[in-house]
């Protein structure tokens, strides 16, 4: 029964890593022009990253021929190197998006000062 746990417990701490890596990306707000999430593409993507990272954290979870306690410190440096990985991704979209919403400011900015110009 403790193989179990110890074989279930790193694949849950993955799980967990995941679902806040996921939950980030969900805090970080929406961009919306028109009534439409302008990020939600980008959003979508940045998510569908993380799962496949995820995929790729329990790949790298499955127990290789003769690991014992070495493995198990493994399985806790791949969890590690993971939420790293997911890390950089919610960096990155945190700044695409800040990088959009801008741009979006800019050019509603330059659309009122042409309205402006016309009057």
């Amino acid at each position: 029964m403790t193989s179990l746990f110890q074989r279930l417990e790193p694949e849950n701490q993955a799980q967990r890593a995941r679902d806040q890596a996921l939950k980030c990306i969900d805090d970080i707000p929406p961009v919306i022009i028109n009534g439409e999430d302008i990020t939600r593409d980008a959003r979508n993507l940045v998510k569908g990253q993380i799962k496949e990272l995820h995929r790729f954290t329990l790949v790298s979870l499955q127990p290789r021929h003769g690991q014992s306690l070495g493995g198990l410190f493994a399985f806790f440096v791949e969890i590690s190197k993971a939420k790293q990985r997911y890390k950089a991704r919610i960096k990155e979209f945190k700044s695409a998006t800040e990088h959009i919403e801008y741009e979006a400011l800019q050019a509603i900015e330059r659309e009122v000062a042409k309205k402006f110009s016309q009057d």
